[in-house]
């Protein structure tokens, strides 16, 4: 399974509305597929690229550029409850986090879509697996 997050073409929008359960950016899962070809469907500020492992971390202790940060608690840049409060009440938890600062150098063809900032994922669990993802919210310094 793959999972994609989804931007809407108007940073304005996206930039009003930077958490949940207003935040209009999508998370969706979806069975693995080839790239698509569709470029209405793409960013124009990032050009396709395949992601090493060595740019995914696991480990709360990160001391070189990552692009994934899977599970654990999420790195914040600005440690606010309000960001994370209705996300936790609704039963939600971090799944992973995007961190532009990881980047590979042929990705961003413009604007960084977060200011060089950080957007993160979070999920409803039963058992082992998820049952649910959500856009949580983003931050840049």
């Amino acid at each position: 399974m793959s999972i994609s997050v989804f931007l809407p073409k108007d940073y304005d929008c996206y930039a009003e509305d930077d958490r949940y359960p207003d935040l209009p950016i999508k998370v969706l899962e979806h069975p693995t597929t080839e790239a698509g070809i569709l470029q209405d469907l793409s960013s124009p500020s990032l050009n396709k690229c395949y992601i090493e492992m060595s740019r995914v971390c696991t480990s709360e202790e990160v001391d070189t550029p990552y692009l994934i940060k899977l599970g654990g608690f999420p790195i914040l840049i600005q440690d606010k409850e309000r960001y994370y409060r209705a996300l936790e009440q609704d039963g939600f938890t971090f799944m992973f986090q995007v961190d532009e600062n990881g980047y590979p150098e042929e990705l961003v063809n413009g604007n960084y879509p977060f200011n060089f900032g950080c957007f993160y994922a979070y999920a409803l669990f039963k058992s082992d697996c998820f049952s649910e993802l959500t856009a949580g919210f983003w931050q840049f310094s």
